[in-house]
């Protein structure tokens, strides 16, 4: 008898973004709903270089177009995601507690107030840039950070939170 892969879900909120574009890797299947009218989209996975993660665009990309600017709640079910890249739009919320593996995030210019990795042990790279962090201090730069506890995250060797002032590291 095989093993059935545990299917694990991320859910992001955008509001005020008519079109996004999120950059994904991985192993196997994921799908996506946009959270409009439109249908559910199944793609497959690939693994990536971690070194040139952020470069390499082409083949791990996915865009989709809205046709107003109301609150999208989109879904992500996938067997196992490593990199997730949503930069530029107007993501509100993101939940990514349910996927262990994530390795690589990128959240650089949304309007985050909170990310939640404690269940994202194996991360290794945040970058979280211009958003509206209350709790990783960064205030040069949009976000109001004062203490940021990575003790869960012991694989996390890099987080890129330029303007860091005088805050706790833990």
């Amino acid at each position: 008898m095989t093993k059935e892969k545990e299917l694990k879900k991320m859910t992001l909120t955008v509001q005020g973004s008519k079109k996004i574009n999120l950059y994904l890797a991985g192993e196997g299947t994921f799908t996506i709903e946009w959270g409009d009218e439109n249908p559910s989209e199944t793609f497959t996975l690939v693994s990536i270089d971690n070194n040139n993660w952020l470069n390499e665009i082409g083949h791990y990309k996915f865009s989709h177009a809205y046709k107003d600017n109301s609150i999208q709640i989109i879904n992500i079910v996938s067997e196992k995601i490593t990199h997730l890249r949503c930069d530029n739009f107007v993501l509100s919320s993101l939940d990514i507690s349910r996927n262990a593996e994530l390795t690589h995030l990128a959240l650089c210019a949304n309007q985050l107030e909170n990310i939640d990795i404690s269940n994202n042990i194996a991360l290794k790279f945040l970058h979280c840039v211009d958003n509206q962090l209350t709790s990783l201090d960064v205030s040069k730069y949009f976000n109001q950070i004062i203490s940021l506890n990575v003790k869960k995250n012991e694989a996390l060797k890099d987080i890129y939170c330029e303007g860091i002032l005088a805050g706790q590291l833990s």
